[in-house]
């Protein structure tokens, strides 16, 4: 769940710059041919110091601090991929989040292996779950008192219909016929009824919340300076109720969606 804010702090923004640092651990990873462990885990930020979550060459973001943090933390340079992106000052409460990692970053559980006893697979349970346990405590450790990282699991793989992936598919056969050898007959395909893919944040969210807050009273209380906007005028109820019904309902966003997330979605 997010909190939005329309509060904005720009002056207390923290300029920084680990370019040259990140190209070291670019330098250092070698393993984009290992075979990637995905976790997810969400990320609650007060972002008034922040000015917002994506990237940038200037200006304090949550997207680089955790992945400057989860760098450092193994080593080797770390990606991670976040449900949405916020603005400066915006807060959130439950951000979801992904990264990889590889088999060297792990625990000495064997994920090769296809067949193991209950024992075993029991205990490699168990000591994956204190690698998640020490690994959120140690993100934590290292970031700032306004950023923490909560619920941290391995990400599951999901089931997906085939019929979820394009609206206009409704034929589950197909039939082909072979153009080299007219010997052959035709054959019948029968396409797969799902499919399996890596749980992502962008692709496998549900649902969004936002909270925009504001406040009528005489005075802004300063606990809530930053989560708040401070309204002086008189506010017609009425009115904005009115305003708020074209929200109600089923719409299509697909128009505000970002450019990334729509090829992501489009490819599937």
């Amino acid at each position: 769940m997010m909190l939005f804010s329309l509060k904005r702090n720009d002056d207390v923004h923290q300029e920084y710059d680990d370019d040259e640092e990140e190209e070291e651990y670019d330098k250092n990873d070698n393993n984009n041919d290992a075979v990637k462990i995905r976790y997810r885990g969400r990320i609650a930020y007060d972002g008034t110091g922040y000015s917002g979550w994506q990237t940038q060459s200037k200006g304090r973001t949550v997207q680089a601090e955790l992945e400057l943090i989860l760098s450092k933390r193994f080593n080797r340079s770390i990606k991670i991929v976040g449900a949405g992106r916020t603005d400066a000052g915006v807060h959130a409460r439950g951000q979801a989040f992904h990264f990889d990692l590889v088999q060297d970053d792990l625990y000495s559980g064997n994920y090769q292996q296809q067949q193991q006893s209950n024992v075993e697979k029991k205990e490699d349970d168990e000591e994956e779950e204190t690698f998640i346990r020490k690994l959120q405590s140690s993100l934590n450790s290292m970031l700032r008192g306004d950023t923490r990282v909560w619920n941290l699991s391995r990400a599951p793989i999901e089931i997906i219909s085939n019929n979820d992936d394009d609206d206009d598919n409704d034929n589950s056969t197909t039939t082909t016929k072979n153009t080299k050898d007219t010997l052959l007959p035709s054959s019948t395909y029968q396409q797969p009824s799902h499919h399996h893919r890596q749980w992502h944040a962008i692709m496998s969210a549900q649902s969004k919340l936002y909270s925009y807050r504001i406040t009528t009273n005489d005075y802004l209380d300063p606990i809530q300076r930053h989560t708040r906007v401070h309204i002086y005028d008189t506010v017609n109820i009425t009115t904005l109720q009115s305003v708020l019904q074209y929200y109600v309902g089923t719409h299509d966003f697909r128009a505000f969606a970002g450019a990334i997330e729509a090829n992501m979605r489009k490819s599937g």
